[in-house]
């Protein structure tokens, strides 16, 4: 009930709020956050097609350059795994479109799993792939694990994670949305949710509202969780001031999650140990909550090595209609500091659920 209680207050001052001002965001401990963030010249635009529905923000068309350069990789320690990053380049967004405030809920996601009993079938949650997350365990470093895939990042897991593995899908699943491994309430983001799972949700809930609900594109979630900004993270390049923006790793998901080899230094000393109430931390300049941390979401288009031949213009990267892998993007409670940036992002099959993945909605506007 307490956490319940935190997420309406902290939603309640979000409603009476007519802009969004990350600079004056504290901690919990009431400690500034160490970056600034240049709040928006105008109001932030949000509307709800039903009461239900989740609060949408309007972005606005816009320029941004994506991907990250070499030099973001070195800072991270992490250079050698940021390939998919590169090269950074321009890429213009010529519409106005309409994005989650937050992550998809679990409360809401239940109203669709109750007429759409498929997302309780099929691969268990978690049941393959790397480490949470899907792509380098958060524990990070050290070698990767005998049998690995060629190329796998050091920790990651023998099975690979580009493998799409058939399935019964009428096989109840052990672990689902609604038994991750772990407590959540209704306010926190919906898990366990599949790039599958994610297209029908989007499908119901257009069907529900009668307007046209997607995932965002690549593209366009970079710009979305970027709002207006050329850092690493919204708030700044630094990540020592992570644990007031977002919700990664922490020391008890560390001792939970067993993990042996993490670094310390980068893991949040809290209470926390899985999801939080969305909307618990700070929004970035678009008014976006959670676009880094909590839960990683997925990501409309084909999967890549690099950004070698993608589009500039924000659409979906569809060079092979059937390519069998998508990206997810913005880390998780279960990642460390370096894959909670706006470029980051990791690979999974179509399939494939994990108690750290879940979603965000796009919604195309009105002409």
């Amino acid at each position: 009930m307490k956490r319940i209680a935190q997420f309406v207050t902290i939603m309640s001052a979000v409603a009476a709020s007519a802009f969004v001002t990350c600079a004056s965001a504290q901690n919990p401990g009431g400690s500034p956050s160490t970056e600034a963030v240049t709040a928006p010249t105008t109001p932030v635009k949000t509307f709800k097609d039903c009461p239900e529905c989740p609060e949408m923000v309007v972005v606005p068309a816009g320029t941004f350059m994506m991907g990250s350069d070499p030099a973001e990789g070195e800072r991270e320690g992490i250079a050698r795994l940021t390939a998919r990053e590169h090269p950074r380049h321009e890429v213009t967004i010529k519409y106005s479109f309409a994005i989650g405030r937050t992550d998809i809920t679990r409360g809401f996601y239940a109203e669709f799993a109750e007429q759409d009993p498929s997302v309780e079938t099929g691969k268990e949650c978690g049941a393959s792939g790397g480490g949470p997350g899907g792509g380098p365990p958060s524990g990070g470093g050290g070698a990767a694990a005998p049998g690995a895939a060629p190329g796998a990042a050091p920790g990651a897991s023998a099975h690979s994670m580009y493998d799409e593995e058939p399935f019964d899908p009428n096989a109840p699943t052990k672990k689902n949305w609604r038994n991750p491994g772990f407590v959540q309430f209704d306010t926190e983001p919906a898990v366990c949710v599949s790039y599958n799972d994610a297209k029908k949700f989007v499908a119901w809930l257009s069907k529900k509202t009668g307007k046209n609900y997607r995932l965002p594109n690549d593209a366009e979630w970079e710009y979305a969780a970027r709002g207006g900004t050329t850092t690493a993270r919204y708030w700044g390049d630094d990540s020592k001031s992570i644990c007031t923006n977002a919700n990664v790793e922490t020391f008890k998901y560390a001792q939970a999650a067993h993990v042996s080899n993490a670094q310390d230094a980068l893991l949040c000393n809290s209470d926390n140990t899985y999801t939080r109430p969305v909307g618990s931390l700070t929004a970035n300049p678009f008014g976006l909550y959670d676009v880094l941390g909590n839960v990683a979401q997925v990501v409309e288009g084909c999967a890549h090595s690099d950004y070698n031949g993608a589009p500039t213009d924000g659409s979906a990267w569809w060079d092979d209609p059937n390519c069998k892998l998508r990206n997810w993007r913005g880390g998780s409670y279960a990642n460390q500091a370096w894959m909670a940036r706006s470029a980051a992002k990791i690979q999974q099959s179509l399939n494939y659920r994990n108690p750290d993945f879940g979603l965000r909605v796009v919604r195309d506007l009105d002409k």
